[in-house]
């Protein structure tokens, strides 16, 4: 009886023994892992260990600079929306094995669809996409003002967004041209021939003497009180100075105006300050100092007449007069 007591004893000792052992085997291997344990094959656990990363760049094709365009989308299939940028790189998770399709929108841009077909491994890919943009087709056509005989050397289509020069040249006998404008971008033209024209000016100094006013366009006025040159009245001077270049015999003098309001003091000092800036803004842009004086006559030779907002904000300017040729 003794002997049977002894070895259950044993026994369950042994087994309260491998009990405990097992026990601290789970643990450690617990603290080992940094993931739990997987008790049952039953419940698959996803780690993305089954996509491969794509890194995407997307460029303009025209200019393939990092242009900020932040309503840029991608949509992945099956995945929600993602903003992206223009010359920023952003990575897609792509299962493998399989076809996925990612459509590119923008408003400037025409829609794009990448097609991936992702090979059975796992591994980073790097693309460049390029965006075609959106464009719009125009055929100008450039006469001279008193008749249709003038023949164009060529003609410069200008893209003031992105300071863009695209040379076209006539086709045939007509000064006809096909051109191409990118949506939402600002453009300005320029003709060339051997009696230039400058913007919308035909400038030609056989035709021209001492004296005569540069026609400026009406859309050049200063701001009441201000002597800031505006966006428009720059890109007027661009071609005076272009012409100024074509033609270095030529020296000008700048007269600055006011309206009537104000003290005749005061309207001094700032129409000397309109002449001034532009007569600066000429100099900055490579014309040589002594070919420019720089006047200002206050209010005392309006345009028009100071009777309405309208004329006195034709009076807001500046004139151009050819000194020598």
């Amino acid at each position: 009886m003794k002997i049977v007591l002894l070895v259950k004893y044993v026994v369950l000792s042994c087994f309260i023994l491998m009990s405990i052992l097992i026990s601290q085997e789970v643990k450690a291997q617990k603290k080992k892992s940094k993931f739990p344990l997987i008790e049952s094959y039953s419940e698959v656990q996803n780690f993305d260990i089954n996509k491969s990363k794509f890194i995407i760049t997307f460029v303009d094709v025209d200019i393939e600079t990092d242009t900020i365009l932040p309503e840029l989308t991608a949509v992945q299939e099956e995945f929600p929306i993602v903003p992206i940028q223009v010359g920023k790189s952003i990575t897609f998770l792509l299962p493998i094995s399989k076809t996925s399709q990612i459509n590119v929108k923008h408003r400037l841009f025409e829609d794009t669809v990448l097609t991936f077909i992702v090979p059975d491994e796992i591994k980073d890919f790097n693309y460049t996409v390029k965006l075609r943009p959106k464009k719009l087709d125009y055929a100008v056509a450039v006469t001279d003002f008193d008749d249709e005989t003038w023949d164009i050397a060529n003609v410069v289509l200008i893209n003031k967004n992105r300071n863009e020069r695209l040379n076209y040249t006539k086709r045939g006998n007509k000064n006809h041209y096909q051109m191409q404008v990118r949506v939402e971008d600002n453009y300005s033209i320029e003709a060339r021939t051997s009696t230039s024209l400058y913007g919308n000016k035909k400038l030609d100094p056989k035709k021209m003497k001492a004296g005569d006013r540069i026609q400026l366009s009406d859309n050049l006025n200063f701001a009441y009180g201000s002597a800031t040159i505006s966006p428009n009245a720059a890109t007027e001077l661009d071609y005076i100075v272009l012409f100024m270049k074509d033609n270095p015999s030529v020296r000008l003098v700048v007269e600055g105006h006011t309206d009537s309001d104000g003290a005749a003091n005061v309207n001094q000092a700032l129409s000397e300050q309109r002449a001034k800036n532009v007569y600066n803004y000429m100099l900055q842009k490579g014309i040589a100092a002594d070919r420019i004086i720089a006047r200002g006559f206050g209010a005392s030779r309006p345009l028009v007449p100071n009777t309405t907002a309208e004329n006195k904000a034709r009076n807001r300017r500046f004139d151009l007069v050819i000194q020598n040729l």
